[in-house]
């Protein structure tokens, strides 16, 4: 601010008072007012211009502030007059259009920063900001690199004086990763409700309170409605009202309990039947809790069928091969006994290698029905108390011939002092036979297969020893999977079901196949299962086969 606007109206006021002083009459007490009067407007003056000049330094400095604020944020700003000249920028806007300093922007325009194309799509949508006095938002693409795309979210600002635009700021913000992932996030569900209702199941998901959130396809056919019709409906509001119970049959424990849970419903809707296997899952939020419930429902028609032809094979099976064979067993047995007369030695090797193939053919037989039943939980055990030795004793006079076939011994080494166990007795006879039959044919002919008892209060131990070919640790546990054997290798029949269905019925009887083989060519497999089902079975042997 010039100094003189301070002095001049100190130095009046100083002359008024001496002028006031000296001549001390009315006329010079008119002119020293006059003075005062003067000097007063002079000081109104002076203290506006200070006003103005310090109002001016405040706002250049507020300016100057929010300049330096703005220079370095990532985003892009930019300030043009109506004429579409630049005005001012911050850094980031300078430097993506390659110059180091915003002053090298100012006075140029659109024009000089961008191709033709894009320079008319500016002057475009900068006359409509103009024009209609409002804001305007859109995206714009941009190459930087020879591959890589650039997508900026683009807001044009009008700035107003007197309600005239005057200028337009422009707001520029790098969103090229958010754009990819939103393009990205749009394919992958395009792809998943392309995967919903292109696939043969039924998918529907059901909120807290059993009402329809979402469906696909397959399922708005299903019902004979469209999407929007049933979303917000219960399942007993549409056309699987008469099975809507069966099919939300325990959504409680899938919701409070976050179980899943599954079971087969036969439906008949618009006139279609078919059977259901119906999915129920619980559906998590961001926290783990459940907001609902996924349905899925597939149609078992098929499996159905299969199931009812395989039920009728192995009735036919059990009926038309099981009773003969026993009846050439018994009769086989009765001839070698000499009830229909006396045999010659001929005669008898013929007729004993007879009862060892039919023995074979009907344990080979057993195993199959038995590993149908377990697989189909068909299996109920019938408990009872039985003396495990008069059991083993049993199994080995009924495989005596098998053994002495191949020259073998069939001995008892160890056994307890109490061998009572709660058991199903033909179930348990059954794994006996299984472990005693494979001993015998696998064995080194001329050797002895030993049978071991132990009883250690809650559990029962029964292993069958045998000297025969070693047989890796990690092929071990194999041998109890379904059609495994290595009958094969032997040259020798088998189905490969006999180990596996030792396993079910000693899984049943909540116990554990035992397996080792050594490098001395021994090989143990028996079993444990508790003395009583209330006990619990000790499960820390390295032989164990664990249940799989």
């Amino acid at each position: 601010m010039n100094r003189n606007l301070v002095y001049v109206p100190v130095c009046i006021c100083v002359a008024g008072v001496v002028l006031l002083q000296v001549f001390n009459t009315g006329f010079s007490c008119r002119v020293a007012g006059i003075c005062w009067l003067i000097n007063i407007l002079f000081f109104l003056y002076v203290f506006w211009c200070f006003e103005k000049s310090v109002l001016k330094n405040t706002e250049k400095e507020r300016v100057h502030i929010l300049h330096s604020m703005l220079a370095d944020v990532p985003d892009l700003l930019s300030y043009k007059d109506r004429d579409g000249v630049y005005v001012d920028c911050n850094s980031s806007f300078a430097k993506i259009h390659g110059f180091s300093s915003c002053k090298d922007i100012i006075g140029k325009t659109a024009c000089d920063l961008y191709e033709r194309d894009v320079f008319e799509e500016i002057k475009k949508i900068d006359k409509k900001v103009i024009n209609s006095g409002t804001p305007v938002k859109y995206l714009k693409s941009s190459r930087k690199g020879a591959e890589d795309i650039a997508i900026h979210e683009v807001m044009k600002v009008p700035v107003k004086f007197n309600g005239r635009v005057t200028g337009i700021v422009c707001i520029a913000r790098d969103v090229t990763d958010r754009q990819k992932l939103q393009e990205y996030l749009i394919l992958k569900q395009a792809q998943l409700s392309s995967f919903l209702n292109n696939t043969s199941l039924y998918i529907c998901m059901l909120d807290q309170n059993g009402k329809i959130l979402l469906g696909n396809d397959r399922f708005s056919n299903l019902i004979g409605e469209k999407n929007g019709d049933y979303v917000g409906k219960k399942l007993n509001e549409t056309a699987l009202k008469d099975f809507a119970e069966d099919i939300t049959a325990n959504l409680y424990n899938v919701i409070v309990e976050k179980q899943v849970n599954s079971n087969k419903v036969f439906v008949n809707v618009n006139g279609r039947k078919m059977w259901l296997k119906i999915v129920k899952s619980p559906v998590f939020d961001k926290n783990e809790d459940v907001i609902g419930a996924a349905c899925v429902m597939r149609n078992i028609d098929e499996e159905i069928q299969l199931k009812i032809q395989r039920d009728t094979f192995f009735a036919s099976l059990s009926h038309d091969l099981k009773t003969p064979l026993i009846a050439n067993i018994r009769a086989l047995e009765l001839i070698l006994k000499n009830h229909f007369g006396y045999l010659n030695d001929k005669q008898r090797d013929i007729l004993e290698q007879a009862l060892i193939s039919n023995r074979q053919l009907y344990n080979m037989l057993t195993n199959l029905l038995s590993s149908y039943k377990n697989e189909e939980g068909l299996l109920n055990l019938q408990y009872s108390k039985l003396h495990a030795s008069a059991l083993v004793r049993s199994v080995c006079k009924e495989l005596f011939l098998l053994a002495k076939d191949r020259n073998l011994k069939l001995e008892i080494k160890t056994m307890p002092e109490n061998d009572e166990i709660v058991v199903d007795e033909q179930e348990i006879r059954r794994v006996v036979v299984n472990l005693l039959s494979n001993a015998i044919s696998y064995a080194d002919i001329g050797s002895t297969v030993s049978i071991s008892m132990y009883n250690s209060g809650n559990d029962f131990t029964m292993e069958v020893l045998n000297k025969s070919r070693y047989i890796p640790i990690e092929k071990l546990s194999k041998l109890f999977d379904k059609y495994v054997s290595v009958s094969n290798k032997l040259q020798k029949m088998g189905t490969g079901l006999g180990l596996y269905s030792s396993k079910l019925i000693i899984s049943a009887h909540n116990g554990y196949m035992l397996a080792k083989s050594t490098k001395n060519e021994m090989t143990m497999f028996g079993f444990i299962v508790p003395v009583t089902p209330e006990k619990q079975v000790a499960s820390n042997r390295a032989e164990i086969i664990k249940n799989h």
